[in-house]
Parts: C-alpha cells; sequence; structure tokens
C-alpha cells in the first residue's frame, strides 16, 4: 500500500514492496494530490484525463476496465470550527487487483483502514477490501452520528439551567452535521444499491451477504440521522419557544412593575404642585396619602392578579 502526497506516481513502479510481498491486493491512496498526479494516474490506468470530472450525481461508472466509484465520507473539522463534522467525497479507482482511493484531505477513516491493510487486507481479493471501505465509511458515520449526539446532550444539560441564544446556535451548528449526514448516506446507499443491481465486482456468494448487509447497515444509519436531525429540529424548535416566552413574561412583569410604581409617584404628584389643595397644611394627610397609594396598589394587584396576569 502506498499513501503519497507529493511523489509522481507510476502504477508499475511505486509499488515494488508489496508487489514483493506478492499482495493480491494493491492499495494506492493520494490524499489531496495535484493535478499532475491525478494525471499520472489516470494515465498509468489507461483512463481520459477527465473521468473524475463525472456528475455529482454519477456515483458508479465502469470506463473500460475500471471501475468508478464516488463515496462520501464523514470528516471532523477543526475543534474551533461551529459545525463539529462535515462530509468529502472519496474516489475510488478499481482495475485488476489495484484499487486507488483519492480523498480531498486526511482522513482517519483511511488512516485506520491503512493498519488493517498491512495486517489483513493485502493478502484479500480486490472485492472484499473494496466491501471493507464501504463498511468502514458506515461504521465511521454511525460513529460520528453517536460522538455529536453526545455533545447536544451536554449542550441540553447546560440549557436546563441557562436558556440562551448561544447554546441554540450550538445546537443549529451540529444539526447541520445530521444534515449532511443524512444526505451523504443517502447518496452511498444509492451507490451500494446500485453497485448490487449492476454486480460490476467479481463477488461470490459470502461478499454477496457482505454487500446485502452494508446496504442494511447504511440505510439504517442514514434513518438514524434523519431521526437526530428531526428530533434536534423540533428540540431547538421547543427552546426557542421557550426563550420567546421567558421574553414575553419579563416583558409583562416589568410592565406591571411600572404600573404599580406610577401609582405612589401618581398620589405624590398631586400634592407636588405649586397650587392650593384641600388638607394640604393638616399634619395627617402625608400618612393619608401613603395608606391611600397601599390601597390602590392592592387593588391593582388583585385586577392583575384576576386576570391572571401575575
Amino acid at each position: 500500500m502506498i499513501t503519497t502526497n507529493h511523489a509522481h506516481v507510476q502504477l508499475n513502479t511505486m509499488t515494488p514492496t508489496v508487489e514483493h510481498m506478492k499482495a493480491k491486493t494493491i492499495w494506492i491512496n493520494l490524499v489531496s494530490p495535484p493535478q499532475s498526479k491525478i494525471s499520472s494516474v489516470l494515465s498509468a490506468l489507461s483512463l481520459p484525463k477527465d473521468t473524475l470530472k463525472q456528475p455529482r450525481t454519477s456515483l458508479l461508472k465502469k470506463i473500460g476496465d475500471v471501475l468508478l466509484l464516488k463515496l462520501e465520507i464523514p470528516q471532523r473539522n477543526l475543534p474551533n470550527s461551529a459545525i463539529p463534522y462535515q462530509v468529502m467525497m472519496l474516489t475510488i479507482l478499481v482495475k485488476e487487483n489495484k484499487v486507488v482511493t483519492i480523498s480531498e484531505g486526511d482522513c482517519p477513516l483511511l488512516m485506520r483502514l491503512e493498519h488493517e491493510y498491512l495486517v489483513k487486507w493485502a493478502e484479500q481479493d480486490t472485492t472484499s477490501f473494496v466491501y471493507r471501505i464501504l463498511s468502514i465509511t458506515t461504521s465511521s458515520f454511525l460513529q460520528a452520528t453517536k460522538e455529536v449526539g453526545e455533545t447536544i446532550d451536554q449542550i441540553e444539560d447546560k440549557l436546563k439551567t441557562a436558556f440562551n441564544n448561544r447554546s441554540v446556535y450550538k445546537l443549529l451548528n451540529h444539526n447541520k452535521s445530521f444534515l449532511f449526514f443524512a444526505k451523504a448516506l443517502k447518496r452511498n446507499h444509492q451507490l451500494l444499491l446500485s453497485l448490487e443491481e449492476k454486480s460490476l465486482l467479481k463477488a461470490d456468494n459470502e461478499q454477496d451477504l457482505m454487500l446485502s448487509d452494508i446496504i442494511v447497515e447504511t440505510a439504517q444509519a442514514e434513518n438514524l440521522a434523519r431521526i437526530y436531525n428531526a428530533t434536534l429540529r423540533n428540540l431547538m424548535d421547543a427552546y426557542s419557544a421557550l426563550i420567546e416566552n421567558n421574553l414575553s413574561l419579563s416583558v409583562q412583569y416589568l410592565t406591571i412593575f411600572v404600573t404599580i410604581s406610577a401609582i405612589p409617584m401618581a398620589v405624590a404628584s398631586l400634592y407636588g404642585m405649586n397650587t392650593p389643595l384641600p388638607f394640604q397644611d393638616e399634619s395627617w394627610v402625608l400618612t393619608s396619602l401613603a395608606g391611600l397609594s397601599v390601597l390602590l396598589v392592592i387593588v391593582v394587584l388583585g385586577i392583575f392578579k384576576k386576570k391572571k396576569l401575575i
């Protein structure tokens, strides 16, 4: 197996070590390769230069004796990114016993597969290795879905004690990952169904059963991502409604407070004017005004309570 980012690639000379091991499957993994390297690979496989420029809807295509598959895999974003996961395209080219994978960036999925390849898959046939790539892709989506779900549970725990827009935005960004997963898994499911229907890879009965299992797991992973997406969307709607309700209650209580506090101010202002008023020279007038203010406040509070405003 060769993983390369910069070396010039020639399929007939680039894997002497693996060939000396008499490997049944030769795997060439290209990570973010320049156009010159891609052209070299296509030339070595006797493919036209525009082979990879297929429509996005073209998931599976047979070009001569080369099989082209376009698979979507999960990609973890940087820790400071608002959206935890996105997806990226993994292009797979299969010719005889050679498998070429071209990814848009570093991928833990392929790093994990490198060790497995050296231990096991180099001595397995090409079909089994390709099916392993498809299977580990679905497993990675499931793992990423559960990981995002655990993070959302932590955010929910914080929202139970304090509602704020920032936490709701976090939920929104995490929900985007579920949306990416659901769309990617739907495409992968279509790819698997097409692969099973057209039988473009040589497979025995056991491998056919393996592909059927992968199809079922991918469909389940897609449903899980959609369920998470729908549940979180409903949860965000509930939290948004709750925040709006809390804001409405705050405005309501503030209005009641202002109304009640205006009563003693209104009563006091009557005797604050520079005009003659009844009993203004009496010693008990201040106490009477205070009592009147308290009485009016009690009456207004009773009205608010009767109308269930407090």
